[in-house]
């Protein structure tokens, strides 16, 4: 049985920022901060989404929807932006960059001896292959020969 599911309003909370923990090499590196802002919105949600939508009635919305390239803050806005809505110092932003891309390059350094892990094992089980491969075809070999011995009531002579 189809069950349907429907929303009529839409509420919107604010978070504050904080330097976030996600391990990168190209600066500081932000998050939503757990507490959120008191201020909360509420939408129905119908004039909501009309208001995002780019359409020839409005060809500039209030909030549109973004794109995966447009979702990306650089690193010096990243910086402002800690700096401004959370009082981060430039020496604690540094500090945090520098750990993050620490870790990163850690990361980095893990996942290219998984790599190479990987590629040993592949190496490993291609010669365990082959090797039975090898023995399949010697009993094969060996079981033709006694097939052809047992069919002929001579052997034939073999010259070098």
């Amino acid at each position: 049985m189809k069950g349907n599911v429907s929303f009529s309003y839409l509420i919107i909370y604010s978070f504050g920022v904080t330097l976030g923990v996600c391990h990168t090499i190209n600066g500081p590196t932000i998050s939503l901060d757990y507490n959120y802002v008191p201020h909360t919105t509420v939408h129905d949600i119908e004039n909501y989404e009309q208001l995002r939508t780019v359409t020839p009635e409005n060809p500039t919305p209030l909030n549109p929807r973004r794109k995966g390239d447009e979702l990306f803050i650089q690193p010096s806005r990243r910086q402002y932006l800690l700096m401004r809505d959370a009082g981060f110092s430039k020496m604690q932003i540094k500090q945090a960059t520098e750990e993050a891309q620490h870790a990163a390059r850690e990361r980095n350094k893990g996942a290219k001896r998984l790599i190479r892990l990987d590629e040993m094992m592949a190496n490993r089980r291609f010669r365990v292959s082959k090797r039975r491969a090898e023995a399949r075809f010697i009993v094969v070999l060996v079981s033709w020969i006694f097939l052809l011995l047992s069919t002929s009531s001579t052997l034939p002579l073999l010259e070098f």
